[in-house]
């Protein structure tokens, strides 16, 4: 499937078979009445612009970035389950492989991680176990604040310990989630558009305003070494 924000705040998934469908509407929860206009014989909303999706790895949520709010969006049933918020617009998601982590990074060059339960199923993806948060507030595990300017991508490591995030502010850094520290950074000299680890090798690649990919010779941001087994 393929989901689809818009500046409306309509989110839409199309599948395999052509069809489409809404499943909701951000930050404005599941009431679309409220804010449904119909204008020019179609439905329109308005809300606040979608800005960043990323759906769970092993298939039923869906993050949504939207204004300053996260939202964690059960797709079958079209409802909304959590949300947390940022102090500026959210402009880059993801969620690991292991889904039990989110990221979410912002205009004002914070990323946020948030903690769900150990996957237990579908109904273990919308879960948490912080006994002081509403069930419907996602869990904030750490905030992240060495970037100076806006976060444009992120991208969990394969084995959900390590997270890669890249800036406006020309830097790729890569992080630990254990520890909530800052391990390798790189200075590209330019925006940084897009970064991904290599699942191979574990280097990073990210993508400037012009296009040009950088590899591993510029960037050396490698996974720790692993201990040898005894």
């Amino acid at each position: 499937s393929i989901a689809a924000g818009c500046a409306d705040g309509s989110i839409w998934q199309f599948n395999t078979a052509g069809t489409c469908e809404l499943i909701g509407l951000g930050g404005g929860g599941e009431d679309l009445s409220a804010k449904l206009r119909v204008q020019g014989g179609g439905p329109y909303y308005y809300g606040p612009p979608v800005t960043a999706l990323a759906y769970m790895p092993r298939g039923g949520g869906l993050i949504v970035g939207v204004g300053t709010e996260v939202e964690v969006w059960d797709v079958a049933a079209k409802l909304r389950r959590m949300s947390g918020w940022h102090g500026g617009s959210i402009t880059a998601v993801a969620w690991s492989d292991n889904a039990e982590w989110i990221a979410s990074g912002s205009a004002d060059g914070k990323i946020k991680l948030w903690k769900l339960s150990p996957w237990t199923g579908p109904a273990g993806a919308f879960t948490h176990r912080c006994s002081t948060c509403y069930p419907w507030q996602l869990p904030l595990q750490h905030t992240l604040r060495k970037h100076r300017a806006a976060v444009t991508s992120l991208d969990f490591a394969a084995d959900s310990t390590r997270l890669l995030s890249g800036s406006e502010d020309h830097t790729v850094r890569a992080w630990d989630l254990r520890s909530a520290e800052q391990v390798a950074m790189q200075d590209t000299g330019a925006p940084v558009y897009t970064v991904q680890w290599d699942g191979s090798s574990g280097i990073s690649a990210s993508v400037g305003p012009n296009g040009t990919a950088c590899h591993s010779q510029c960037l050396q941001i490698m996974y720790p070494p692993q201990p040898t087994p005894t």
